[in-house]
């Protein structure tokens, strides 16, 4: 806090942090939301063969969060035959029926090409409302629907009925996952709607202008 009263600018990436930062005394505060190289994730054309649940993150992320969607995804696992792929959860939920990959940089695109539709689980935490969304970001980059829970900016990013669903219960996340299985048309819709707002509005080319003029104004001041 005693250093974001010094600061000639405060850069964040929500609404949480924005907050925070002007409580503490910031003097001025740019939200830039993250961002993505969406030309290196545009994997949309074609969709995978088989219905496939996408989730990535790191280890530590995987245990706290995969949890809310153990039972729900399991069962729509068992009843539809659809693969689900766990991209750099490591050992976490080992119940949880997934082709499990380790991360790397260079393996998101394929990931991301095998994905039907994107998820993102979160408890309702004062950690969990300060992140910045990135793995949504990430999903709509890719052209895919995302399933969240709306924590945060989580369910901002995530336009309910327009680039994917809000879930709150693990009926919501069951009775979501069918509705997309049972949709390929809005499956598509929802990817492309999500896909063409990446483009416009979280881009790396964007934040690096924002950025650039954050920078340029601090040293004009």
């Amino acid at each position: 806090e005693s250093l974001m009263t010094y600061a000639s600018t405060v850069v964040v990436g929500n609404p949480t942090l924005e907050a925070y930062a002007r409580a503490a005394g910031a003097d001025t505060v740019v939200m830039i939301p993250s961002a993505v190289d969406v030309a290196r994730l545009n994997v949309s054309s074609g969709a995978p063969k088989k219905f496939t649940v996408g989730w990535i993150g790191t280890p530590v992320t995987a245990e706290q969060s995969l949890h809310l969607v153990r039972a729900p995804l399991k069962k729509f696992i068992a009843e539809t035959g659809s693969r689900c792929i766990l991209f750099g959860a490591g050992d976490a939920a080992p119940d949880i029926e997934a082709d499990r990959l380790p991360w790397s940089e260079a393996g998101e695109a394929d990931f991301f090409s095998q994905v039907t539709v994107g998820i993102c689980p979160l408890d309702d935490t004062a950690w969990n409302q300060g992140k910045s969304g990135y793995k949504i970001i990430q999903y709509m980059a890719a052209g895919k629907p995302a399933l969240v829970s709306p924590v945060g900016i989580a369910g901002d990013l995530t336009r309910q009925d327009e680039t994917g669903f809000h879930c709150r219960t693990e009926d919501d996340w069951y009775e979501m996952l069918m509705r997309l299985y049972n949709d390929n048309a809005l499956c598509s819709s929802m990817g492309a709607r999500a896909q063409s707002e990446a483009e416009e509005k979280y881009d790396t080319t964007i934040a690096a202008q924002q950025l650039y003029q954050v920078f340029e104004t601090c040293l004009r001041a």
